[in-house]
């Protein structure tokens, strides 16, 4: 996508979730860092997991 739209190559990349997306949000977050080309940086990777005790 971002080949298609280089005007957003500057922008930041933001990868992010809660709940399952711990499941997810790791390897996408994987996938995405092998594929980056030198123009691109991962901004942040935010990982949260809440705990809920009763």
């Amino acid at each position: 996508w971002l080949e298609m739209h280089p005007e957003f190559q500057s922008n930041p990349l933001y990868i992010a979730g809660d709940s399952y997306s711990g499941m997810i949000i790791p390897a996408v977050t994987y996938k995405v860092v092998q594929g980056l080309s030198l123009s691109l940086s991962l901004s942040i990777f935010l990982f949260a997991c809440m705990c809920i005790y009763k």
